[in-house]
């Protein structure tokens, strides 16, 4: 992280709240980082709550200028931690942070949302497939706060299993997607999303996009039998569950009226990055990261593969290392890696690419070079301290690995376990 930080954490438990505040804070000075981590007056959150639930968005009257100068206050956040369950902050029991977050997000701007303890039941879900219908941009359990995995990748090389080295693959580096999602809000603002297609401006042309899974297109445009066709708006109204239908009807209605556009921005890069970073590149199919791509093409490392350390090295999400670059630096996606907020490259060209294959003909293998990437550890480990499971993609690639020795320890819990192959 270079740049600091103003997060805010919200808990219907004041001393919870300070325990969550202390950890984060915790966990950014080990790495060096720098933010402030503050909380909110708790009768400010009661007003706030009660601004948002005033709205009904289905009525035409219902006043979302005022929404938007009320919830002004959270554009000043980077990152807001918010507790799943919410019901001490009013009388009624079903308030969750999914009724707020995603307004929140959409009228307020805070750039990142992380709701804490909503599946405090799993820490690491082996479909890998993400949380289902969300507004936030992460879900995490309150034991993992002081994780400093959240804020910068661990030493790949360490291979301890305790709580505090656990980093699932998929999680972002916050301070990284902050930065990340202003520069692709500020790409949108300045597009026609009407008329503006998704996958063309993502590089997915029809080539591309016709190798993408039936999930995948399905859950840019469920309505629609030519989901590649989808335009950012369409994607607003149809593709964008995890925010209240009546805000994404408003928000379509209005999105190119300068008052309200931003707002739409918002919503839309943050299900768009979350449905890039699990329905698209989670398969490796049409996009690779670089571990999946060196445990698939291992004859592609830059250093003898006997050595888990030169495994290791691939481990990056800023740059692609370790790798013979002369023959994969190429098919980097860099102009839209920062929708990813990590290293990506085009899968299929690499495994069309000749030269390449070549390359695998003349390469030896032997057991010395068994390596396998633990996806909840995010590091290259011994084939045989590792255990594969089934994630829930469609695609022959489906087939991953996690430590065995965590999966045998009550610490972290996986599920579901019939995954485990």
């Amino acid at each position: 992280m270079s740049d600091s930080l103003k997060i805010l954490v919200v808990d219907d438990h004041a001393e919870i709240e300070e325990q969550n505040a202390r950890q984060i804070e915790r966990a950014i000075s080990e790495t060096n980082g720098d933010a402030q981590v503050l909380r909110l007056n708790r009768a400010r959150v009661k007003e706030l709550i009660d601004v948002i639930e005033r709205i009904d968005p289905s009525a035409e009257d219902s006043d979302w200028s005022r929404l938007l100068c009320e919830l002004k206050e959270f554009e000043q956040y980077d990152i807001l931690f918010l507790d799943y369950q919410l019901r001490e902050f009013q009388d009624h029991p079903w308030l969750t942070a999914e009724d707020l977050a995603g307004v929140i997000r959409a009228f307020g701007g805070v750039r990142q949302v992380v709701i804490v303890n909503r599946y405090h039941e799993v820490d690491f879900d082996l479909g890998m497939i993400g949380w289902g219908t969300t507004s936030a941009d992460l879900h995490v359990n309150g034991r993992v706060l002081s994780n400093t995995g959240l804020w910068l990748l661990p030493d790949a090389g360490d291979q301890g299993i305790d709580i505090s080295r656990f980093r699932p693959w998929y999680w972002p580096i916050l301070g990284r997607s902050v930065q990340d999602t202003k520069k692709c809000r500020s790409e949108l603002e300045g597009l026609d999303l009407e008329s503006t297609c998704i996958l063309t401006y993502l590089g997915l042309d029809a080539r591309r996009s016709a190798t993408l899974t039936h999930s995948a297109l399905g859950a840019l445009n469920p309505l629609s039998k030519s989901p590649e066709d989808t335009t950012f708006a369409e994607f607003l109204l149809n593709g964008c569950t995890g925010v209240d239908e009546g805000v994404r009807r408003f928000l379509w209605s209005h999105i190119e009226e300068k008052e309200f556009k931003p707002a739409a921005c918002r919503v839309i890069v943050s299900e768009l990055r979350r449905w890039l970073t699990f329905q698209v590149l989670g398969p490796q199919d049409v996009l690779i990261d670089p571990p999946h791509l060196a445990q698939r093409m291992p004859w592609l490392l830059d250093g003898p593969i006997g050595d888990l350390a030169i495994w290791n090295i691939t481990v990056a999400l800023d740059e692609l290392r370790g790798f013979r670059t002369d023959m994969v630096a190429r098919y980097r996606h860099i102009a839209k890696e920062h929708w990813f907020s990590r290293v990506v490259l085009w899968a299929r060209e690499i495994q069309a690419d000749e030269a390449i294959d070549d390359a695998f003909r003349s390469f030896v293998a032997d057991n010395s070079s068994d390596a396998a990437f633990q996806e909840d550890f995010s590091r290259f480990a011994p084939a045989n301290t590792s255990v594969e499971f089934t994630a829930a993609f469609s695609s022959i690639w489906a087939n991953r690995f996690i430590s065995s020795a965590a999966l045998d320890d009550a610490a972290i819990v996986y599920a579901p376990k019939v995954r485990v192959i």
